[in-house]
């Protein structure tokens, strides 16, 4: 098995206070951030070669590809 890393651009929800006349409103607002990714390179006996991909930023998603599709 073989491990990497890469940095990538990822779209995240932001917390942010919306400023109005009669007051402050929490908003949500889409941002972006660069983060980590760990990728993981393995070759199983049945499906062949895979990776597992990691996100190091919340929610923490994950992609699996097995023998090049996409899981």
């Amino acid at each position: 098995m073989t491990v990497g890393g890469a940095k990538s651009l990822i779209r995240f929800a932001s917390p942010k206070m919306l400023l109005i006349a009669s007051g402050t409103y929490p908003w949500i607002v889409q941002s972006t951030a660069m983060v980590n990714h760990y990728y993981f390179y393995g070759v199983d006996e049945d499906f062949g070669p895979f990776f597992l991909k990691f996100c190091s930023y919340f929610p923490y998603n994950a992609k699996l590809c097995i023998n090049g599709l996409s899981e």
